[in-house]
């Protein structure tokens, strides 16, 4: 009889697999073959935000298995997931996501953040907007890597202080999921993506990006909502235009 697993709201039935949707039930979301990431070992970070509806317990599915913490309130909800369930709706900026690991800094290499980013209504209550990525130094000189949705629906790449790399305004239609990407390739080039089309970028930001003790994620304002967000170090998974993946990422 062929066993089937559940672990951390993955379906794994022998070689294929699945999540769970908002019932539990894995028939509500389709499974794939499965299929490895080759680059998964390059993956520090991995947040799938699955789990019981209402719950504030998340799991980092990297090889790391950080801790995240949970800072004010901040639960996973079934209400919008692009797989499965999501996080999000938070109501002030002390509600936020913590992760304290020290390799989550990028140093002068390349790397690849990116999650899935919806939004019910086209307000934003902070005018910080979404923090996707903040270090918790976050000061002049510190020279941290910060990534965020702006109040005025630019994407940004930032320093303290200073963009590195940034879009022109874009369009975010209500209760749509987008595919946000930012990367660095050849140590330099810093590239901005929404649903795969290139909407920023610049080829001459050498930072060394330093470790820090904690990251945050930060939504800062309700009717905001992010799922299946992962941090590669050390590639660069996207250069030109591509196709946003079609199913959750694999762990």
């Amino acid at each position: 009889m062929t066993q089937v697993r559940r672990l951390r709201g993955v379906n794994r039935v022998g070689g294929v697999i699945g999540r769970f949707g908002p019932n539990g039930d894995s028939g509500v979301w389709p499974v794939h073959a499965l299929a490895s990431d080759p680059y998964y070992q390059s993956v520090e970070l991995l947040l799938h935000f699955d789990g019981t509806s209402g719950s504030s317990t998340f799991s980092d599915l990297s090889k790391n298995n950080h801790t995240v913490t949970v800072n004010g309130t901040c639960t996973i909800t079934d209400a919008y997931g692009k797989f499965g369930q999501s996080f999000g709706n938070v109501a002030a900026t002390t509600d936020y996501l913590s992760v304290p690991a020290s390799n989550l800094g990028f140093g002068a290499g390349d790397f690849t953040f990116e999650a899935w980013y919806l939004r019910t209504a086209n307000t934003f209550t902070n005018s910080i907007g979404v923090t996707l990525w903040q270090p918790q130094t976050h000061s002049s000189g510190s020279n941290r890597i910060n990534l965020y949705i702006q109040s005025d629906n630019r994407i940004v790449c930032a320093v303290f202080g200073t963009e590195l790399a940034a879009s022109t305004a874009l369009t975010w239609t209500a209760n749509q999921w987008y595919h946000i990407a930012c990367t660095r390739s050849g140590g330099a080039f810093i590239r901005l993506f929404q649903d795969g089309v290139l909407v920023g970028s610049n080829s001459n930001r050498t930072n060394n990006f330093p470790s820090d003790t904690t990251y945050r994620v930060q939504l800062n304002n309700p009717n905001h909502y992010i799922d299946d967000l992962r941090v590669t170090k050390g590639v660069a998974r996207y250069t030109s235009a591509f196709n946003p993946p079609a199913r959750a990422f694999l762990p």
